[in-house]
């Protein structure tokens, strides 16, 4: 049986025609993934899959645990996460490494994290992260907003690339050449308002006092996200506006 949500909320399956074997967990000595000092076994799985509409359609699964909690990850099978394994093993290290300088400081920096777990070559689990806004859905809800003079200036831009290439426009963006790519990042920053995350930080708090603590933990996180650009891209860079903090997934 198959569900459709909205198109921003994916598709969802019974996990029954997916994996009847997974379907049928119950009272399993299976460790919960990812779980660090504790120990609780998986005692159910949920019995729907959500397939996420992003580019590599990963799956949202949910498990219960021994304790009673819920527990959601991704599921990715179309990329290798050992490197985002590293990343954040790192995270953790530069946090203990920041813990003595936290001591002596208003403002704590701290870069949260979340298990990845590797299942194979391509494939593996993500935690889920709850509450968390990717930083392309931000950018994405201003360009919606610019929706017709968007759309005007992606077919003026079409026939400019065909025309600079001399072949029609590709869908595979590793196909264009790299000067054009270039030059759609310039023009993408110079349309894109400076004050874009600002102000998505002032709209999201109800009080002047907790905007001022999201500004000085965004001034005060942000040294961390360089780290993140070695491998992805905005739309896996999240948020959480109500108390700042950024986190890294894979999606």
């Amino acid at each position: 049986m198959l569900h459709r949500t909205g198109k921003r909320s994916g598709t969802i399956h019974a996990m029954n025609q997916i994996s009847p074997k997974l379907a049928e967990i119950k009272h399993s000595v299976i460790p919960n993934p990812g779980e660090d000092g504790q120990f609780h076994t998986i005692y159910s799985v949920c019995q729907t899959v959500q397939v996420l509409p992003t580019k590599t359609r990963p799956k949202k699964l949910m498990f219960v645990g021994s304790n009673g909690h819920r527990y959601q990850y991704l599921l990715n099978g179309l990329e290798d996460l050992h490197l985002d394994e590293r990343i954040m093993q790192l995270l953790s290290i530069i946090n203990v490494m920041f813990t003595k300088i936290n001591r002596n400081e208003p403002w704590s920096y701290e870069a949260r994290n979340y298990t990845v777990i590797p299942l194979a070559s391509r494939s593996g689990l993500i935690q889920w992260v709850e509450g968390a806004t990717p930083l392309f859905t931000l950018y994405k809800r201003w360009q919606q907003r610019q929706a017709t003079a968007l759309t005007w200036k992606v077919q003026n831009d079409n026939q400019e690339i065909a025309l600079a290439t001399g072949k029609q426009p590709v869908e595979d963006r590793r196909e264009v050449p790299m000067p054009i790519l270039r030059q759609c990042i310039e023009e993408l920053t110079r349309e894109t308002p400076a004050d874009l995350l600002s102000r998505e930080l002032w709209c999201s708090c109800p009080s002047v006092g907790l905007w001022y603590k999201n500004v000085q933990s965004y001034r005060y996180a942000f040294c961390f996200v360089i780290i993140f650009f070695i491998k992805r891209l905005i739309d896996t860079l999240l948020m959480i506006l109500q108390y700042l903090s950024f986190k890294r997934n894979s999606i």
